[in-house]
């Protein structure tokens, strides 16, 4: 399972890397909307995990 994580928070997105790929998921760790909706463009995720509280972020974004 392909998953992107959307975390701008280092120390998280260490932490749910790390205990994701553990149980075998493919992670793909992205801290800025602009990168996220890049690493879209260019492959297939299976889940998005998104950090909400992001400056960038927005319902546009999302939607796209």
């Amino acid at each position: 399972m392909n998953i992107l994580m959307l975390e701008d928070d280092p120390t998280i997105a260490q932490g749910l890397r790390y205990s994701l790929e553990s149980e075998g998921y493919t992670v793909t760790h992205c801290a800025t909307v602009t990168q996220a909706l890049e690493a879209v463009g260019a492959g297939r995720f299976d889940l998005c995990l998104l950090d909400l509280t992001l400056p960038d972020l927005s319902l546009i974004h999302i939607s796209e």
